[in-house]
């Protein structure tokens, strides 16, 4: 075989490997091995306590075990103060999250907890929290049965 055909044997291959990249399709994961949800896919509700948005992950807060959760904060919404019946543990993933552990409500008095933060809501500890002006998105993760009650400005 002289260099020309050599050459064009080449490209050729080339050509040939390049296409096969090119058309190499995505397989996607036996969902029994690795179950996962595109965004679209994920579940939103409203949470009955404050108003915030909700997407259930994994679990039910409401019944033993496990579960983990998206919380969505509007700008400018805000809970009131109020303590939890277990630990939740949570991450900032997008805009600043205000937060407060004081029996009083002032938005002004809140600390800001920006993206990549990460805090521990205590069991029976009175705090309260939301978003100024950005949506707020976090990644909630608890035991449950878990309950919120309502407190008065009294407690402490």
């Amino acid at each position: 075989m002289n260099i020309v055909h050599r050459l064009a044997f080449l490209a050729v291959a080339g050509l040939g490997i390049w296409a096969g990249i090119a058309v190499a399709q995505p397989v996607k994961p036996d969902p029994r091995r690795l179950p996962f949800a595109l965004p679209k896919d994920i579940k939103w509700g409203v949470d009955k306590n404050f108003g915030e948005g909700m997407a259930i992950l994994y679990g039910d807060p409401a019944k033993p075990g496990i579960y983990a959760a998206l919380i969505k904060w509007e700008p400018g919404h805000f809970s009131t103060p109020h303590i939890h019946s277990t630990d939740r543990l949570i991450y900032v993933i997008k805009g600043t999250w205000w937060v407060s552990s004081s029996p009083h409500w002032d938005p002004k008095t809140t600390y800001p907890l920006p993206p990549g933060s990460f805090a521990t809501d205590r069991a029976g500890q009175v705090h309260w929290d939301g978003a100024k002006d950005e949506e707020v998105l976090l990644e909630l993760v608890g035991m449950g049965p878990a309950t919120t009650v309502k407190i008065n400005e009294n407690h402490k």
